[in-house]
């Protein structure tokens, strides 16, 4: 048939989709199948930038799987063809994303390097990226107690987040406002900051995000019935 590989495409397409509406349930395994497979699919179609960009569908769903180090592994081989391709928009995307894998490994001093990666890659009307590195590198810059220079980029990347469709990179970007509001002391706008991106993850039905904003909101609670 003339459109088979059309069909496999869309079915490479679909099984990424389902995998990640998997992982926002909660089911890791599955999602981790499905979008695997997927991918290998579109790889065999000779997909390759399809291939490389959804390394970062791949990457968020072991980060909701609470596997850092096998998002960042994920992340580095689509980041790898992207470069070899030329391609900048997907690459900057993509080096935002792989700092806030390394962030959460605790290497701080490589999670910045690399959010500069992905602002020299980035176009400046590039929202995801542009919003997605200031978040990490606000984190960053917070642990180190540069709280000042930390809070303008937090609410930078708020700023720019507003702009987002997708309420999931909306919250995203507010979880990390809040981690890094809570670790200079404002907690009243880290919780602020908590509860919208709490509302964000249940408008999009993320089921795993919104139990982790839930957690952290719970932790502001006990510590006040404890003082």
């Amino acid at each position: 048939m003339e459109d088979f590989p059309e069909r496999r495409g869309l079915r490479a397409r679909a099984l990424i989709a389902s995998g990640t509406s998997l992982g926002m349930l909660g089911l890791h395994s599955e999602a981790r199948r499905s979008v695997a497979e997927g991918r290998t699919a579109a790889l065999e179609l000779g997909q390759n930038l399809e291939w490389a960009n959804t390394s970062m569908v791949a990457g968020a769903v072991e980060l909701w799987a609470g596997h850092p180090a096998a998002a960042e592994e994920l992340l580095r081989g689509g980041l790898e063809a992207l470069e070899a391709m030329g391609e900048t928009a997907y690459f900057s995307t993509g080096a935002a994303f792989l700092a806030e894998a390394v962030y959460r490994q605790g290497r701080f001093d490589e999670a910045l390097e690399l959010t500069a990666i992905s602002e020299s890659a980035a176009a400046p009307d590039d929202v995801d990226s542009q919003s997605a590195l200031r978040g990490a590198r606000a984190k960053v810059l917070a642990t180190r107690g540069d709280f000042e220079q930390a809070t303008t980029l937090a609410e930078e990347a708020l700023e720019l987040g507003e702009r987002h469709e997708n309420p999931v990179q909306t919250g995203d970007l507010l979880m990390s406002a809040a981690e890094v509001f809570r670790l200079s002391g404002a907690r009243y706008k880290s919780e602020e900051a908590l509860r919208r991106a709490l509302s964000c993850f249940e408008r999009k039905g993320h089921l795993v995000l919104a139990t982790e904003a839930r957690s952290l909101l719970s932790d502001f609670e006990d510590s006040s019935s404890q003082s």
